[in-house]
């Protein structure tokens, strides 16, 4: 019951953090049409620039964390995040209540200056979101694990969760405010941002307080902490340099390189609900109300994912769970790639070597089509007083086989993707020490979304609505080779021979001064990975640890043997059920 509390605070934060994320992301592209309604360029170089920032300095942002105590971290990218939605809501509001003609009147450097504030503002809260993203989620989580890979995998999978609902919800809450007046919506959304930020921040502050192995981190002893500055210029500017490349040297050198890259290639994909996909479904015929069905079914599919996931973990294992996923996966795409030769499909190889027209997107073209020939149909039958049924759904049937079944592929394909996504975020926590968890995830979800805007790039390559099936063929191919590249990652751990942890520096993220009281003296503490249901509780031969505090940092050198890097301290049942317990105290 104590640990379903702390439990609770976590999912709540999340869940009041994720849905005002969704809320803004909906709302801003909204807000741009509604500032500039006769263009979509402010919206395109909104989403070109977060995407940029996001490759450029996920990194670094994930090695601030890093190197941030837990709870100032949380702090810092909570108000950042909070106060830059703040101010961008604040200036699109003033925006929108000055007048079409005085905003007309005035100059052009003006009118160039607010698209650059407002796009600057939006772009830094995504950063913003992504800190705390990585602070919360990817670090505090395996923490509050305590080494346990099940409990690991449910807090995962709820966290998920929380976020999959959040973006099924938030947009028709922000859109029903917005559809009485996009004043009111931002209104909304900047009185959210400052009443949840403080709940959100509350929350963290309680949990941090009530679980005290977050003020620990584990730091390798072979890494020196220098605090002095460099004596010269381009010492410094070496120093900078080798500090923004640290986070990719140790994604690059790390053991989860192959189960990263396996993720990131499954987002070169355009088997998503995107705008580029929507329009070419669109395109085929569909009404917009089916596509809206059709996402919010697949939103569920992946729902039941997450919920499938601890159970598959917990009884088939990690990687097991992980190839599962990916034939999952596969299986369920290979229906969108025979979409690309099934009856009404309109792939054609040769439309490459006809020049531009018929880009990929909300056209009536194929609507129009597809009513006018059953139309004729109708008009056939009617005139010879028989209705043949049987020849108006051959021709529907015909239409829209490959449209089905791309449907159906994307649809289904969300269950193996989550599951996917969920197994090698599991690997990136639990593999990674505490001070290469911010940078390795940092840099992971710059290679994320450096192959979503890859993506793009293809389609402006390739627009025409004749050639999607090469972009649906592309897909599969990245999600295969992704497939391989776990396959490799779960050989090479299969075979790996581990070794004796590194000893190891716990520093803290609190002044020593709010540590609880130590003694320097020896001591013996239990192998919490030792205690077993057999021994009906019994802790497991004593392991001597010496306690030696400093100024700046508390070392615990272990005398014996431990299999968890994280020993006592990453231990609930050492925290919450020893109510004598010196660390309590």
């Amino acid at each position: 019951k104590y640990r379903w509390r702390k439990s609770t605070k976590l999912y709540v934060s999340r869940a009041l953090s994720s849905w005002g994320d969704n809320m803004w992301s909906f709302a801003v592209g909204l807000f741009y049409v509604k500032l500039y309604p006769d263009s979509l360029r402010l919206a395109a170089i909104y989403g070109f620039t977060a995407c940029i920032a996001i490759i450029l300095l996920g990194a670094p942002i994930g090695r601030w964390v890093d190197k941030t105590p837990r709870l100032r971290a949380a702090k810092y990218s909570l108000a950042f995040q909070n106060c830059t939605v703040v101010l961008c809501a604040v200036f699109i509001c003033v925006v929108l209540m000055i007048d079409d003609r005085q905003r007309s009147a005035q100059s052009k450097w003006l009118e160039a200056v607010t698209q650059v504030l407002v796009v600057t503002m939006a772009v830094l809260s995504r950063l913003g979101s992504l800190a705390n993203i990585i602070c919360v989620e990817k670090d505090w989580l395996a923490v509050l694990a305590g080494g346990d890979t099940r409990k690991l995998s449910v807090l995962n999978a709820m966290v998920r969760r929380i976020d999959m609902v959040s973006k099924l919800l938030a947009p028709l809450l922000v859109g029903q405010v917005m559809s009485l007046s996009p004043i009111m919506g931002a209104i909304f959304l900047a009185c959210w941002n400052i009443i949840s930020v403080y709940i959100e921040y509350k929350l963290l502050h309680d949990l941090y307080i009530a679980v005290p192995v977050l003020a620990l981190k584990f730091r390798q002893r072979n890494k020196a902490i220098s605090t002095a500055l460099p004596a010269t210029t381009t010492a410094r500017v070496r120093a900078k340099a080798s500090d923004y490349l640290g986070g990719w040297l140790v994604y690059l050198k790390h053991e989860v390189l192959l189960a990263g890259l396996s993720l990131a290639f499954t987002y070169m994909t355009v088997l998503m609900f995107d705008s580029i996909t929507v329009g070419y479904i669109c395109s085929q015929g569909v009404s917009e109300s089916t596509v809206g069905i059709m996402s919010a079914v697949t939103g569920c599919v992946g729902i039941l994912g997450t919920v499938a996931y601890p159970y598959m973990s917990s009884r088939v294992g990690l990687e097991k769970t992980g190839l599962y996923g990916f034939c999952l996966l596969l299986a369920c795409i290979t229906l969108c790639v025979g979409s690309v030769w099934a009856p009404g499909s309109p792939f054609d190889v040769t439309r490459l070597h006809k020049g531009r027209g018929g880009d990929v997107g909300v056209s009536g073209d194929g609507i129009s089509q597809i009513q006018q020939h059953v139309s004729n149909i109708t008009k056939r039958a009617v005139g010879r007083d028989v209705l043949d049924l049987r020849s108006v759904m051959g021709t529907l049937e015909q239409k829209y086989t490959s449209v089905i079944l791309l449907l159906a592929g994307m649809c289904l394909a969300r269950f193996g993707l989550w599951i996917v996504d969920l197994t090698v975020n599991h690997f990136l926590q639990e593999l990674v020490l505490d001070d290469e968890r911010g940078s390795v995830n940092g840099v992971q979800y710059s290679i994320n979304v450096f192959m979503d805007l890859l993506k793009f790039v293809l389609v402006i390559l390739v627009p025409w609505v004749e050639t999607f099936g090469i972009l649906i063929i592309i897909s599969f191919m990245f999600i295969t080779a992704g497939s391989v590249l776990y396959v490799a990652f779960s050989k090479r751990r299969k075979h790996k021979i581990h070794l004796l942890p590194a000893p190891s520096v716990y520093e803290p993220s609190t002044p020593v001064s709010r540590l609880p009281e130590l003694p320097t003296t020896a001591r013996t503490t239990p192998d919490p990975l030792e205690v077993s249901p057999e021994n009906n509780g019994s802790s497991a031969p004593e392991v001597p640890v010496r306690v030696e505090e400093t100024v700046d940092r508390i070392s615990l050198v272990d005398k014996g043997v431990s299999t968890d890097p994280y020993g006592l301290l990453c231990d609930f049942s050492a925290i919450d059920d020893s109510e004598n317990s010196e660390l309590d105290q």
